[in-house]
């Protein structure tokens, strides 16, 4: 009986908002058209900066719409010479109705965080905080096929790279909306 309750609890919770926005209306997509230049396959180079060195990985990205275009799914491999993969990412980007603000949710390395995701007339920014005074900027400029984001580390007044990677545009995707499970 309590299960049932805190089930009907949670969900009457959940629907809520999901009365005041339907998904896949097309309202958030719209939104989220500003975004449409990412979908597709991209493969190129990463340089990855730390105190071992400079590293230069092959690096690819794929990014497909979920629910109808309200959501934008982002996954970036990079490949070390080996074909061993150096590092994975993934992350959503979403638009908040409420907040009237773009957001992206960033997995990598066994963190997570969500972060305000900044439209610019060449592409997108966005910053992780990482402590205090301490933040890594994201730059993503788009130039026709060539996409190329730059992170940089900030420490007060001082920065310097931590990775920049120049992918092109290789194809289209139906990732990851393809192969769902169907209802027969």
């Amino acid at each position: 009986m309590r299960l049932t309750v805190t089930f009907a609890a949670l969900s009457a919770l959940l629907a809520a908002p999901a009365m005041a926005q339907p998904l896949g209306t097309g309202s958030l997509a719209e939104k989220m058209s500003v975004f449409d230049w990412m979908h597709g396959e991209w493969r190129g180079e990463a340089t990855v900066y730390s105190p071992q060195g400079v590293q230069t990985l092959t690096h690819t990205e794929r990014v497909g719409p979920m629910l109808k275009g309200d959501v934008l799914a982002v996954e970036g491999l990079a490949y070390e010479e080996d074909g061993s993969i150096g590092f994975n990412a993934f992350g959503i980007i979403s638009y908040d109705p409420r907040a009237d603000a773009y957001e992206i949710r960033a997995y990598t390395g066994g963190n997570a965080g969500t972060y305000p995701i900044i439209v610019t007339e060449t592409g997108y920014e966005w910053t992780i905080p990482i402590g205090p005074e301490m933040r890594v900027d994201y730059v993503a400029v788009i130039d026709g096929d060539s996409w190329t984001e730059t992170g940089t580390f900030v420490r007060g007044e001082q920065s310097f790279p931590t990775v920049s990677f120049t992918v092109t545009r290789i194809g289209e995707t139906d990732w990851p909306a393809a192969g769902q499970v169907t209802a027969e």
